[in-house]
């Protein structure tokens, strides 16, 4: 990954153990009775991130330590509109938390929110807004931002 900010390359990957639970809407879509204005899914995942900075740039925290790794939960919850003037939308909310066992901080989290509309009829295109709070988990830049988006799926 490469930050146009700080102008930092940063060789990074990840895993992401997703369990499946006997419970309704964990790791799956559930609808809670027929014809029901909303669905959910619970998202319960441990992630590990791991890296080498190749490339700090002008950031002094990836001069610190060259290689990283972090593990940590990564939970959250998506709504989904599915019948009426709700049909179409969604609101997802996602929160990681990850400790550090090797490279900078203690620990390192992040907030997603979104907010999106796909046409009925056009499942390809949507409309999202979305929010960030935290860092970007590669390259560890404080991010605060809010973005709206035209999407295409293909």
């Amino acid at each position: 990954m490469h930050s146009n900010r700080t102008n930092a390359d940063v060789l990074s990957g990840n895993a992401v153990l997703t369990r499946d639970f006997p419970l309704p809407g964990i790791g799956g879509k559930y609808l809670p009775y027929q014809n029901a204005h909303f669905s959910f899914q619970l998202t319960l995942q441990a992630k590990t991130v791991f890296g080498q900075v190749l490339h700090a740039g002008s950031d002094p925290t990836l001069n610190a330590s060259k290689n990283f790794v972090r593990i940590g939960p990564r939970v959250g919850i998506t709504v989904f509109g599915e019948t009426g003037i709700f049909a179409g939308w969604s609101a997802s909310a996602m929160y990681e938390d990850q400790e550090v066992l090797q490279g900078q901080f203690k620990s390192v989290a992040r907030f997603d929110s979104t907010l999106a509309y796909t046409m009925p009829g056009q499942e390809f295109w949507s409309l999202q807004l979305k929010y960030v709070d935290g860092r970007n988990l590669d390259t560890l830049e404080r991010l605060q931002q809010i973005s709206l988006g035209v999407g295409l799926k293909y």
